[in-house]
């Protein structure tokens, strides 16, 4: 053979030991058109974090990152995302398409944004960008992101509006407002001052400063005094107006504060007053600011039920329910019991909470009480209806099913009806405090505490700013304005089973009272 013939017949064999060698793997497929893989990916992220800095409210700051490939291999970048866990403000403008194939020495820039739209706390927002690839030595890479947002001037003015609630004739009242700015920017407050149709019976201090500059974080408190003299209309009203500016508007805003006060010719001083009735059906007042109870007498009422709930007028007349569902008059003063026409069970309200209710528009002062059947066993069982019982003939009136449990209810000066359950009377097995719509019982707002574990008697009030909570030996007040829970009385209280309080006790915490002797000397 020729030296071609001997290399045509070395390259059949080799063919054919190939072709033996496959049928002996029939697993293996064979791509004639396949590049053998040169070298591994290797994909750079860059930079490894972005700090966008202050960004100011309701605007949009961006940022580049490049992914490229780098190594000696196509990359295959199968994710790049806001990790879950990142603020909701960071954003990917433009996501690659899925499983990305780059080239070596191909990137891809990817543009982050940061939109600075909540002015929630807190103010510094971070974020993760994660990029995933093929890369074996670097599968998932991060890019760190963080940003601090620039909200201005931001006041939070409490209480707003401010109403004095319920005065006696000749009381002169003090309560303060509280500005505090909870920005990121000075706040520039201006012509402080009352507004031109404001009632005469309101006034600021003669030395009040009316500009000044409240720094972030910084806060001022705005005396404002109500004069409770003079002839009708009983209902003053007003406004505290100033003008507010920033660095960070443009625009100054003029604010204006509503003030309201009612001169109630029904309160009296001894109308301001917790009373409470414990267990063993002693009457006694309760003091907010000093945790200390006053005893008064015991309950003489001719009954041989025991006490379930209470309510007080702005006459300080309490109005104490049995468990019979009797309605007895007390006077306060000594506790001297009589009895009243009020028929027990009326549409099925046999046991109920009771809160007395003033409307400040009209002057009215409404006797509210939620409940229903109570159970033979001393329990809170079935549906409970809000209702209301009217005066000088002692009807009861329903108005629609309450939600929330069996609450004792509580009224305020001005004009919110409130109601609280223990654990063992809320229809979730924690104490709720709820506020209701007087005209349909909607829940408006609801508060759960779970730390309230007390157990015994019960009963709850509003005055000077909190709700004060009696339950077992213990008593606890909420802020009406934080809703902030505290154990104001541990273990030590007498067991309260009924509280009463006027709708002429104090609305603010920070108010201060005295009685103007000389009515004439003002106008």
């Amino acid at each position: 053979m020729t030296q071609r013939q001997v290399h045509a017949r070395f390259s059949w064999l080799c063919l054919a030991a190939c072709a033996l060698t496959l049928a002996c793997e029939p697993n293996v497929e064979v791509d004639a058109a396949a590049e053998p893989p040169v070298g591994t990916c290797e994909l750079a992220v860059t930079p490894p974090s972005i700090d966008y800095g202050t960004v100011s409210i309701n605007t949009v700051a961006t940022a580049s990152v490049t992914v490229r490939s780098v190594g000696t291999n196509r990359c295959l970048v199968s994710l790049v995302a806001i990790d879950g866990a990142s603020d909701s403000e960071f954003s990917v403008d433009n996501p690659p398409p899925a499983n990305l194939i780059l080239e070596p020495g191909v990137s891809w820039p990817v543009v982050v944004s940061f939109h600075a739209q909540s002015r929630d706390l807190p103010r510094l927002r971070t974020g993760t960008l994660d990029v995933q690839s093929n890369d074996p030595n670097h599968p998932a890479q991060t890019v760190a992101l963080v940003a601090k947002i620039d909200i201005g001037c931001d006041l939070a003015i409490t209480p707003n509006p401010l109403n004095f609630g319920n005065l006696a004739l000749n009381i002169v009242q003090t309560d303060q407002l509280a500005l505090q700015n909870n920005g990121t920017r000075d706040c520039v407050i201006s012509q402080l001052a009352l507004a031109p149709n404001t009632d005469p019976d309101f006034t600021l201090a003669i030395d009040q400063i009316t500009a000044f500059t409240l720094s972030a974080g910084q806060s001022a408190s705005i005396p404002v005094t109500f004069e409770a003299t003079g002839a009708p209309p009983n209902l003053r009203t007003g406004a505290l107006d100033f003008i507010l500016n920033s660095t960070s508007q443009t625009v100054a805003s003029t604010v204006s504060i509503p003030l309201q006060g009612y001169i109630d010719t029904e309160c009296t001083s001894a109308s301001e007053l917790i009373y409470t009735v414990d267990d063993l059906g002693l009457l006694a007042s309760f003091d907010p600011t000093s945790l200390t109870f006053t005893q008064i007498g015991h309950l003489n009422c001719p009954t041989h039920s025991t006490t379930f709930s209470m309510a007080v007028d702005q006459h300080a007349i309490a109005w104490v329910e049995y468990m019979s569902g009797e309605i007895f008059r007390v006077d306060t003063r000594d506790a001297s019991c009589t009895a009243t026409t009020f028929q027990p069970g009326q549409l099925g309200f046999d046991n109920f909470g009771m809160g007395f209710l003033f409307q400040p528009s009209t002057g009215v002062d409404t006797l509210y009480i939620a409940g229903g059947a109570y159970s033979t066993g001393g329990n809170l069982g079935g549906p409970t209806e809000l209702g209301t019982i009217s005066f000088p003939d002692l009807t009861v009136h329903s108005i629609a099913p309450v939600s929330i449990g069996w609450p004792e209810l509580t009224g305020t000066g001005d004009g919110q009806l409130w109601g609280f359950v223990p654990p063992f009377g809320s229809v979730t097995g924690v104490a709720t405090l709820a506020q209701f719509d007087p005209t349909s019982g909607a829940t408006l707002h609801s508060y759960s505490y779970p730390e309230i574990t007390s157990q015994g008697g019960w009963a709850m009030k509003f005055y000077g700013g909190s709700f004060w909570i009696f339950l077992g030996n213990s008593v606890y007040a909420v802020s009406r304005d934080t809703a902030a829970l505290t154990l104001a009385i541990d273990g030590t209280s007498p067991d309260i089973v009924g509280a009463g309080v006027s709708t002429c006790a104090p609305l603010h915490p920070t108010g201060t009272r005295s009685f103007r002797r000389d009515r004439a000397a003002r106008r």
